[in-house]
């Protein structure tokens, strides 16, 4: 007498595992038809409007910027994509992490006109080093003499490194 052969041979574990993941994809296929992910959301700004009468007591009691970074900062601004540099406060924020970790060194890629690596240079010890990386000459030349001016005191220049990107 033969035995009967069954109709799936495959374990009961893999048999329920498979049901929960089909179970997990179809929920998933149902939520995202219900929110969309964040990809197609619209842009929304991290920081609050510059009118936000919070926003500005807080900026006016903790930034502590530089005159140097200042004045650099409203001459990068003049320029055509001065809106892309980096914020007042992430450059503090910047910088304080590099006092924090205590950096001797720091590269900056993407220099534009030099504001955040002068807010890093200022943050490190006197024998610190920043290296900056720009694929364009002319904006670095803007933030240059600023450069010169609070690294005289220490002694120690900027390493710029202007280099074309490899097509």
């Amino acid at each position: 007498m033969a035995l009967p052969v069954p109709r799936l041979s495959i374990p009961a574990a893999l048999a329920l595992g498979s049901a929960a993941l089909g179970a997990a994809f179809a929920t998933g296929l149902f939520l995202g038809k219900r929110w969309p992910p964040w990809g197609y959301r619209r842009h929304q700004r991290l920081l609050p409007p510059q009118d936000n009468p919070l926003w500005q007591y807080l900026l006016s009691r903790s930034m502590r910027e530089h005159p140097a970074l200042r004045s650099l900062r409203l001459l990068t601004l003049e320029q055509p994509q001065g809106d892309s540099m980096m914020t007042c406060e992430q450059a503090q924020l910047l910088a304080n992490l590099a006092r924090l970790i205590k950096a001797k060194k720091a590269l900056d890629l993407g220099t534009f006109t030099g504001y955040s690596a002068l807010a890093l240079a200022l943050a490190l010890p006197e024998a610190g080093r920043v290296v900056t990386c720009e694929v364009d000459a002319e904006p670095p030349k803007l933030g240059r003499p600023l450069w010169k001016q609070v690294r005289a005191p220490l002694l120690q220049p900027f390493g710029l490194r202007l280099r074309g990107v490899p097509a």
